[in-house]
């Protein structure tokens, strides 16, 4: 399993260039092929969104095209998630017709007054994370009051076969559609009887024991279990940010740090040190918070022109040695191995794979740069000292 991978890593087991490539574009959704978009506008106009399609397919559904259709939030493309989106798959397959993904954004629960949760992935992100791993046709529609409003039968009839002919449609087996939540599985099968399709509810996957859900590996995260998130996400936790100036205090003791702003709602692991990477580049190598691709090359990495991963060593947190006091306002800044350059104002990927240490005050300076230098020391001889081309 991914975690235990990652609690191997030492300098004594360090990781090669090929594997940190690959754990690096799988944190950060990279891969997917460029495509095309197309906006619907659906139910009267309730429902809009937009149908994004992968250049490997090429066509946008038809409205007498047969296909299977997988709904979901997916807010973190986990382990449940893509069994979801695996049996979604095979049904398609078995049916001989097209999977459609249909997701929204924002989240429901934001919406609906729920619970605020921190995003695994940011809602605007994830069909290009979804496509990158391998769906190749994904409809978001913008999630509303008015959409909340419409009931599960119209949503059926006016918006999933406003895209294409139902022939399944795939949830979890706790899932709820439309006004007040009355579409379940049992009700969608009752509706499907008698339009022609199936519902196939998919049960939550379990882990260690547990059921791998969002709300778990947010907890793991907040432990600061970075390694464990990573088993249930099949990937290391992630997120993006832009470079802005920072404290200046690492340039002082001969390591340049790069301080991310991450913006707000994107879920930080605990406070502390950990052993990652920073992906600098081009294209949609690394996206911005938003979802967008950004475009600009970074000078002096290995590949200029193409988006590269450096080793870092990464504190999420206030250091309490230079404001004591101001702990609980949170950042993240990052000593890239191997890096030169002029990263201010650019947008990086940062990915989180092993847990280092705690933030803690130290007596003087001199201590806080011995384990600061012995942090990055450790980093470099076990996820590499150059950058590695993505």
């Amino acid at each position: 399993m991914l975690g235990d991978e990652l609690l191997a890593l030492s300098p004594a087991s360090p990781i090669d260039a090929g594997r940190a490539a690959a754990l690096v574009r799988d944190a950060l959704g990279l891969g997917g092929s460029d495509g095309t978009s197309r906006d619907v506008s659906l139910a009267g106009g309730v429902a809009q969104g937009t149908v994004h399609i992968s250049a490997a397919t090429g066509a946008f559904p038809a409205l007498d095209e047969p296909a299977v259709m997988a709904i979901g939030a997916f807010d973190g493309l986990h382990l449940g998630h893509q069994a979801l989106l695996d049996r979604a798959e095979a049904e398609a397959v078995a049916r001989g017709c097209r999977l459609v993904v249909v997701t929204f954004s924002p989240d429901p629960a934001a919406v609906l007054g729920g619970p605020a949760n921190m995003d695994l992935i940011p809602a605007q992100a994830r069909w290009r994370r979804i496509q990158a791993a391998g769906y190749a046709c994904v409809c978001v529609l913008r999630f509303t009051p008015e959409l909340a409003r419409l009931t599960y039968e119209r949503f059926v009839r006016e918006v999933l076969l406003g895209i294409a002919r139902v022939q399944a449609i795939v949830v979890g087996e706790d899932f709820r559609l439309g006004a007040r939540g009355a579409g379940d599985v049992r009700a969608l099968a009752e509706l499907g009887g008698s339009l022609g399709f199936g519902v196939i509810g998919v049960g939550l996957s379990r882990a260690g024991g547990a059921p791998v859900t969002a709300t778990r590996i947010r907890g793991l995260l907040a432990e600061g279990k970075v390694e464990e998130a990573a088993g249930l996400l099949t990937r290391p936790h992630s997120v993006t940010g832009r470079v802005a100036h920072g404290r200046g205090e690492g340039t002082a003791f001969g390591f340049p740090t790069a301080n991310v702003e991450v913006e707000g709602g994107v879920e930080l692991p605990a406070e502390g040190v950990y052993a990652g990477y920073v992906t600098v580049g081009a294209g949609r190598a690394v996206e911005s918070p938003d979802g967008a691709p950004v475009d600009g090359n970074e000078s002096g990495g290995a590949g200029e022109g193409r988006p590269v991963a450096y080793a870092a060593a990464i504190n999420v947190g206030r250091p309490p040695t230079f404001e004591p006091g101001q702990e609980g306002a949170r950042f993240l800044e990052a000593t890239l191995i191997g890096f030169e350059g002029d990263l201010y104002g650019r947008t990086v990927g940062v990915c989180f794979l092993r847990w280092l240490r705690a933030s803690r005050p130290f007596d003087s300076l001199a201590e806080l740069e011995r384990t600061v230098l012995a942090n990055v020391d450790w980093t470099a001889k076990a996820l590499g000292e150059r950058g590695v081309s993505l």
